[in-house]
């Protein structure tokens, strides 16, 4: 058996339906925006596990001195590009700078807060938030495409194997 189902607006909601509407679709904007944040993040500490796994295989062969040198210089870029994304040093939470991920987070959930259309200092907060995760992410594709896959290129000419990539 089935039967309609009408969704009703909460009468103590302060909202009409096109400031809800607006707040669910910057919502689900803000959405794609963290998924895309903790991806990247995602594919930046496979990268860096597996220069860790790759130095730590070859220490102490000094014929692969200049690839140690090539994964520990790579990792650094990685860890920077990362490091934009969500704090990487150790200590109480609190101390630590708020990174784009975070503020994402912290957007979120100001804007799902109340049932109003967001401010417009929650708009612009978003369009600037947007705009360096667009930077992170361009970074994080030359790293990717042009020095991992040279740092790869490097391993396969030595016949070692080569960084696997997962892509966000």
């Amino acid at each position: 058996m089935t039967q309609p189902l009408v969704v009703l607006k909460d009468p103590d909601s302060g909202g009409n339906a096109r400031e809800i509407a607006t707040q669910t679709a910057m919502l689900k904007d803000l959405s794609v925006d963290l998924t895309s944040s903790v991806q990247l993040t995602s594919g930046i500490q496979n990268v860096r596990t597996q220069l860790r796994a790759m130095r730590a295989k070859l220490a102490g062969d000094s014929a692969t001195t200049d690839v140690r040198a090539a994964a520990d210089s790579l990792e650094r870029e990685f860890t920077a590009v990362e490091d934009s994304l969500s704090q990487q040093k150790g200590g109480p939470f609190y101390e630590w700078p708020v990174k784009l991920t975070a503020k994402l987070v912290y957007l979120v959930n100001h804007v799902q807060s109340s049932d109003y259309e967001p401010t417009t200092q929650a708009l612009e907060a978003h369009t600037f938030l947007k705009s360096q995760l667009r930077l992170v992410k361009g970074k994080y594709d030359v790293l990717m495409q042009k020095k991992l896959t040279a740092f790869n290129n490097m391993l396969h000419l030595r016949g070692l194997p080569t960084v696997i990539t997962v892509v966000p």
